[in-house]
């Protein structure tokens, strides 16, 4: 009989006491729908944070345009299916408004940008990291 190989564990930065918080206030419509959505292989919001973040990185000064951004994470992604679609009288599919959301969705209390990890430029058009969506990255790269 072989031994079933497991992936090490991801290790969290968070006691088990605010692990129960956070999954405690985690409302069961929210977890349907996530899983509906990868079930339907649709690119949430929350999953563009970490590869945004990396793009700004990347960049001179920790600047990206939106439209940029836009093409870099539909090159990572290859949305299909409703992702890929053209929103009815728009110009732009609802992967592309997803991008454009974490702009618009900035003053939201769990947005990117509300948590300090990157800033808007609205003159810009754009998004640019901060020291401490750097941190960020850094800790997750170990």
């Amino acid at each position: 009989m072989t031994a079933k190989k497991y992936d090490a564990p991801l290790a969290l930065d968070m006691d088990f006491a605010e692990a129960v918080t956070r999954f405690a206030g985690i409302k069961p419509h929210e977890v349907k729908q996530v899983m509906k959505d990868s079930k339907e292989g649709r690119v949430r919001e929350s999953d563009l944070i970490l590869p945004s973040l990396r793009l700004m990185s990347e960049r001179a000064g920790g600047f990206i345009a939106t439209s940029e951004l836009i093409t870099e994470l539909q090159a990572l992604f290859n949305p299909t299916d409703h992702d890929a679609q053209i929103i009815e009288g728009r110009a732009d599919t609802f992967f592309s408004q997803k991008v454009r959301n974490l702009a618009s969705h900035r003053d939201s209390g769990n947005s990117f940008i509300a948590n300090g990890y990157a800033e808007y430029d609205a003159e810009l058009h754009g998004f640019r990291i901060t020291a401490a969506g750097r941190s960020l990255l850094k800790m997750l790269n170990g």
